[in-house]
């Protein structure tokens, strides 16, 4: 299994779910929010899981249409599985990337691991079906990236 799916944190390290209002928190030294935009901040789950894809192309979309907004998408996987992911979804086009493999991002934002249910169960199974079968996007494991 890919380094990208393992947390070496425990729940414990995650904080609670920043509120509307809140100042958010950081995304690390080298993201910069610009003063006079607003933000969209997404975290992926990991390169090659069709949810991931989905939202990563809904936000590459939006940030297309919607030049007044800052754009950025967070990825649990490393910087080498998600350079490959991106150029096999379409590109990033104006949404900034942040690599979080270490999953501390997260945790800054109230995200936690999930449960091993919650990823299989049978709704998300149908729902990932639906997305193969619909828009052709299909879970991919990250070690396959470069398959032709």
């Amino acid at each position: 299994m890919s380094g990208s799916h393992q947390n070496p944190h425990t729940d414990e390290a995650v904080v609670p779910v920043p509120q509307v209002g809140d100042p958010a928190p950081t995304l690390g030294k080298d993201v910069h929010f610009p003063s006079d935009k607003p933000v969209m901040v997404v975290f992926l789950r990991h390169c090659g899981c069709p949810f991931a894809e989905k939202t990563f192309k809904l936000l590459t979309d939006l940030s297309n249409h919607h030049p007044e907004l800052h754009c950025v998408a967070v990825s649990q996987s490393t910087q080498e599985e998600t350079d490959k992911w991106i150029v096999q979804v379409g590109g990033e086009w104006e949404v900034q990337m942040v690599i979080d493999p270490q999953r501390e991002l997260y945790h800054a934002w109230g995200l936690g691991v999930s449960s091993t249910w919650y990823a299989v169960n049978p709704v998300a199974l149908w729902h990932a079906w639906k997305l193969g079968t619909d828009e052709g996007i299909w879970y991919v494991y990250p070690l396959l990236l470069d398959a032709p």
